[in-house]
């Protein structure tokens, strides 16, 4: 038989459990309440990195202005909300604090289009972390129309 590399079967090859599946499934209902909001401007930004290398720990300082050491691995994604009034506008800021990137790529992906700011993160002790920034963006030139990288 020849290599047939369909995206179904390429995902049941890396064992997508059903877990995996409902968080997709709540994921994307999440993003279909998000984006049917009237309230203000919204801007939705994704921080994307390697796994452990600051991502929520950045997303939480700049949430709460509070500097935490420790915190446990995201799983997936955590999505997070604050209000800022600029010039007399309503911005709702929607950050969607990822998992490691080359964990959970599949669901990501299918946020980039929306997404009206990438915040790419790596860490500066660990070589592989920023060597996967490299993947990143070939990602984000592939799926968010008309990328300002």
């Amino acid at each position: 038989m020849g290599n047939t590399n369909h995206r179904g079967s390429s995902l049941q090859s890396e064992g997508v459990t059903p877990e995996r599946k409902q968080l997709v499934e709540n994921l994307k209902k999440l993003k279909n309440k998000i984006e049917n909001d009237p309230d203000g401007i919204v801007l939705k930004y994704i921080i994307l990195g390697a796994h452990n290398c600051g991502k929520s720990l950045l997303t939480i300082r700049f949430l709460t202005d509070k500097f935490v050491t420790e915190l446990p691995s995201t799983a997936g994604i955590d999505f997070y909300q604050q209000g800022i009034k600029s010039n007399k506008e309503r911005i709702k800021l929607q950050i969607f604090d990822t998992g490691s990137y080359d964990l959970y790529r599949e669901v990501i992906i299918n946020y980039l289009p929306s997404m009206d700011g990438v915040i790419l993160c790596y860490d500066v002790t660990d070589l592989q972390s920023f060597e996967l920034t490299s993947q990143i963006l070939q990602d984000i030139r592939l799926y968010i129309p008309d990328p300002k990288v």
